[in-house]
């Protein structure tokens, strides 16, 4: 069975070309997620540090 694109005139080269740039955008596409949890991550994190160093103000304060 032949590749629905080529059916529609495409060669083999413009099909591997075709599928090399879905591969790249898919790439990116994951990267981009992975990077935009850990920007998440590290944000989180930062609010952790802030509020633990106010607990560990108002422990000092207490006594």
């Amino acid at each position: 069975m032949k590749h629905p694109l080529l059916s529609d005139g495409y060669s083999i080269e413009q099909l591997r070309n075709t599928q090399r740039v879905d591969a790249d955008e898919c790439f990116v596409s994951v990267s981009q997620v992975i990077l935009n949890f850990a920007w998440e991550v590290a944000a989180v994190a930062s609010l952790c540090v802030k509020e633990a160093q106010g607990i560990s103000e108002v422990a000092e304060r207490i006594g």
